[in-house]
């Protein structure tokens, strides 16, 4: 037997939600049929213990039990029922704010202007108040003073006072219309940045309007890093808003709702990644110092784990600005929360990227040799392996064999197939990929170029041409080898 939709849903609970589930409908509040408890109770021991393949039948299932074969689909419907009423408690427990306003609300209907609920609302305000900040908490106090004001109508009270109660309550108002304008606002200019029609989309015209005729001062630090996160995405050139930003949310990020505090993050790596993606180096340490933040505000793992893109992204960010010590230390701590079927493939790429930038290029050749190998079936693992590999070869080829420079040779080829063949990579990735592959290919011939003149004058053209081009992956290691090669030689 296979109830479909209530296996489906059952299927979704891990061993540890199962328990409390069992604990819930134990409980005479949550649940008062015993025949429901046992069934649940069938339901874990005759079928969710099964293998996949495995099919119980209606007559198996009520085998050694007083049940019916009749009653069947209606306790699968019952059951159904209370596992949904379960999730939804399950996630009041997570919302500690949620959890207050509907006791609060409860409250207000059942009590009315009650002693009761007068001294209870001044105590849910302050509760609300200390919990982390959102849009959402905004209005959750504006709606909580409202109440309180509700069950004083009839006491009284002077007009100071109530004006008093009415500012405080608006002022919440105006945090939440504010916040929310300002996120939205943040999301749409991102959105139109990234598709290019910021200087043509209505809205961003809307926003640069509100940011030039917004207070001076930021009344929240929500609304403060939002606001500056606008600013940013309109003005990209806002270094120190940009500062400004890591600042505030290091100091407040454990005050802000977890879900936002992420949000937040997101958007101030990506502006940060771009501006180093266009060449501005000294972005360098502030992307690190916002990673370093994220690890000191718990906020590296997202629902108990680290997705393998940021792991590497991470540690690849940590070796360039030269903190290797860290990055070792970043990776101890956080390899056991890899996702299981990716976590060998992460741990070797991201070892070897800290070979690397330790100057360890035989042993960091060996990791990217491994990567290349494996299979996998995210391509930027294979684009990212073949460039370090590269990279390795060409720090330490006064050392390499004959086959060896052969091979850094042979990785053009390998490395233009595996962007011909794998569809999925974007056509902005290609592109910058190609060029790179296509100038590096010449800067090898150069660099190997034993008349000194001819090598000097196509390492400048190299570096003309590098200089015109806008897509190009790796841009600031190259133009820094370009340099170095040619000062070298202005100084033999």
């Amino acid at each position: 037997m296979r109830k479909r939709k209530i296996y489906s849903l059952l299927k979704l609970l891990n061993p540890e939600k199962r328990a409390r589930l069992t604990a819930y409908l134990d409980s005479p509040y949550h649940n008062t049929s015993r025949t429901l408890r046992k069934f649940w109770q069938q339901w874990q021991e005759k079928v969710l213990s099964q293998p996949e393949d495995v099919a119980v039948t209606e007559a198996e299932f009520v085998a050694g039990t007083k049940l019916k074969i009749s009653r069947i689909d209606a306790l699968c419907w019952e059951l159904t029922v209370a596992v949904r009423k379960f999730w939804a408690v399950e996630k009041l427990a997570e919302s500690p704010m949620l959890e207050a306003v509907l006791f609060g609300k409860a409250v207000l209907d059942s009590g009315g202007g009650t002693p009761v609920t007068q001294r209870f609302l001044p105590q849910l305000v302050q509760e609300l108040e200390r919990q982390p900040a959102s849009p959402e908490q905004s209005l959750a106090i504006f709606y909580a003073r409202l109440q309180l004001l509700e069950s004083r109508i009839n006491e009284r009270i002077s007009d100071e006072d109530w004006i008093g109660h009415f500012a405080r309550a608006n002022v919440h108002l105006e945090n939440f219309t504010q916040a929310t304008q300002l996120r939205i606002g943040a999301a749409a200019a991102n959105i139109a940045a990234i598709y290019r029609q910021a200087d043509t989309d209505p809205e961003t015209a809307f926003y640069r309007s509100f940011l030039d005729h917004a207070p001076a001062e930021a009344p929240t630090v929500l609304i403060a890093l939002y606001r500056n996160i606008l600013e940013m995405i309109l003005h990209p050139s806002q270094a120190a808003t940009f500062r400004e930003s890591i600042r505030l949310l290091d100091a407040n990020g454990n005050r802000i709702q977890p879900m936002l505090c992420h949000e937040i993050y997101s958007y101030l790596l990506n502006f940060a990644i771009q501006q180093l993606n266009r060449g501005a180096t000294d972005f360098l340490h502030p992307v690190f110092e916002l990673y370093r933040s994220l690890d000191r505000n718990d906020m590296v793992l997202v629902r108990g784990q680290v997705a393998p893109q940021r792991f590497k992204n991470i540690v690849s960010l940590a070796g360039r600005a030269g903190e290797t010590k860290w990055a070792e230390k970043f990776i101890d701590k956080y390899v056991t929360y890899l996702p299981p079927e990716r976590k060998a493939l992460a741990l070797r790429y991201s070892r070897g990227v800290l070979h690397f930038y330790q100057g360890n290029y035989r042993t960091a050749i060996a990791h990217f040799h491994a990567v290349i190998e494996a299979p996998v079936d995210d391509p930027f693992y294979g684009l990212d392996a073949r460039l370090f590999l590269w990279k390795s070869f060409f720090e330490h080829r006064e050392a390499l064999s004959a086959e060896e420079v052969d091979e850094m040779y042979r990785l053009y080829d390998s490395f233009r197939l595996y962007i011909s063949r794998h569809k999925t990579i974007s056509e902005s990735h290609r592109r910058n990929y190609r060029n790179l592959i296509r100038l590096f290919k010449r800067y090898l011939q150069y660099t190997y170029e034993p008349d000194l003149t001819r090598r000097k004058k196509g390492l400048q053209q190299l570096h003309r041409k590098l200089d015109d081009i806008q897509g190009f992956a790796n841009k600031t290691w190259f133009h820094q080898r370009l340099e170095q090669e040619l000062a070298q030689l202005d100084d033999p």
